[in-house]
């Protein structure tokens, strides 16, 4: 793939991306993670170790995830709003 198609490829990718979307704070040190969008809708949050196997699943609307039974370490976190995915790293310490 060159360069531009590689571009290309990503813009597409991101064309679907949830509008406003903010995670914080990570790296997370205590047991509480703020998911925010500007469209304020219901967010399915899935969250996977980093051997894919998904360790909670939630819906939130705007508000916080409860992580304290997650262990320190690296995850990927798989956001749905309203038909848009997006996908965010997440360290836990």
């Amino acid at each position: 793939m060159s360069l531009n198609g590689a571009i290309t490829f990503l813009q597409k990718k991101n064309s679907n991306s949830i509008s406003g979307l903010t995670m914080y704070p990570n790296p997370l040190k205590g047991n509480t993670l703020f998911i925010t969008s500007t469209a304020n809708a219901e967010m399915n949050v899935k969250i996977y170790n980093v051997l894919g196997k998904e360790v909670l699943s939630t819906k939130v609307n705007n508000t916080s995830v409860d992580v304290s039974n997650l262990a320190s370490g690296v995850y990927m976190v798989k956001i749905t709003e309203e038909g848009k995915t997006a996908t965010r790293k997440l360290v836990i310490q």
